[in-house]
């Protein structure tokens, strides 16, 4: 996989789901890695809503908590760099951005971060969920009541 294949791939699936459930709404989740793809694809397609948990702004974010050498020239050794910040220039649809104050992957001051570049956002911090285990009742139930209903 690549970045081509990956945005082909999440492209195809869109297109799929439309074709076979035209009058449904799509809504787009990611969550961490997955976040960068789903931003794409809702640049790329009509969603009515984008979900985002544990963002960032490009992949450098989730790497630099890993290995933290990816600043400033140095981001050009990564190879499928999704860059959510320029995804989100064409993203019309509403946009929720989900962190918590326990992440200590991607942080909540990071979400704050990422939701600024998005047009139509909504940020929505929670305490005591950690970056693994973003689909707890609480968060699943916010998705429910301000995205789904």
């Amino acid at each position: 996989m690549n970045l081509d294949t990956m945005q082909k791939s999440a492209t195809d699936a869109y297109d799929w789901l439309v074709e076979h459930y035209p009058n449904k709404k799509v809504v787009v989740i990611g969550h961490s890695y997955g976040s960068g793809m789903a931003a794409y694809l809702a640049s790329q397609k009509k969603c009515a809503a984008l979900v985002l948990m544990a963002a960032y702004r490009d992949v450098s974010d989730l790497y630099n908590k890993i290995i933290p050498i990816f600043w400033g020239p140095a981001k050009v050794f990564i190879s499928n760099n999704m860059k959510v910040d320029q995804y989100a220039k064409n993203v019309v649809c509403p946009t929720y951005i989900i962190g918590s104050t326990s992440d200590k992957t991607l942080s909540a001051n990071l979400q704050k971060n990422v939701a600024v570049h998005f047009k139509q956002s909504e940020l929505r911090i929670f305490d005591n969920v950690h970056h693994e285990n973003y689909f707890t009742q609480e968060v699943v139930h916010y998705i429910q009541t301000k995205v789904i209903d």
